[in-house]
């Protein structure tokens, strides 16, 4: 009796999980879909917008028009970071490990961030490296730009430095900034989805607290 009740159970938790992973991919590809419609309106209004745009419209209907592209290019990053996860949640971004130079992956993203940092009074400084690493490098450049863009955003005054050091096998990847922080008791909580622990509302251009989810995501990826 024991044996026919456990092949029971045995039974439904493999129907439970046949059921699970059908619906995981139904998600991956109902949002893949929904990405790809949503982003051919999102298209055709930057394209309208583009036409609005001139010199003779004025300050403030430019104003208007710019804040208007933002918020077309926020919803274009969100139906990206969404079907990221899914993605991520469902197996289907496979990690090509290479060996490269992680010199020419700093050289690529790094420079953008200067600029961007420069925008803000910032200096943001990269320490160069030789090391050659192995991993996958369009995976590894997602989680610098998060960290990098993070760094920024939630930095008034002062700079964010990007370097590595050798810790036995491993190189150690650091974005190092004077920021406002993170209290210790809210470490735990930033890899979760939508969290965004920080209080201070002079800190502008909030993100929507999904970068740091896909981040710990591509690293479990990694390993």
């Amino acid at each position: 009796e024991e044996l026919a009740e456990r092949e029971k159970i045995e039974q439904k938790l493999q129907i439970a999980k046949k059921q699970a992973e059908e619906a995981n991919r139904s998600k991956t590809t109902f949002l893949a879909t929904a990405s790809h419609d949503l982003r051919q309106p999102l298209n055709a209004a930057r394209l309208f917008l583009g036409s609005l745009a001139g010199p003779e419209i004025g300050a403030e209907n430019a104003h208007y028009i710019s804040r208007i592209g933002s918020s077309l290019d926020a919803l274009d990053d969100l139906l990206s970071v969404l079907l990221n996860i899914s993605q991520l949640d469902s197996g289907g971004i496979i990690p090509r490990f290479c060996h490269f130079h992680l010199q020419e992956l700093l050289d690529r993203v790094v420079p953008e961030y200067v600029h961007s940092g420069l925008e803000r009074g910032l200096r943001v400084r990269m320490v160069p490296t030789s090391h050659i690493v192995y991993c996958d490098p369009r995976l590894l450049e997602t989680i610098l730009r998060n960290f990098l863009s993070n760094a920024i955003r939630y930095t008034r005054e002062g700079g964010v430095l990007i370097g590595c050091r050798l810790q036995e096998d491993r190189l150690v990847i650091q974005v190092i900034d004077s920021g406002i922080g993170i209290k210790e008791n809210q470490l735990d909580g930033i890899f979760e989805e939508f969290i965004q622990v920080h209080e201070d509302s002079s800190i502008g251009g909030r993100g929507i607290g999904l970068g740091l989810s896909i981040v710990q995501r591509i690293s479990n990826l990694l390993d």
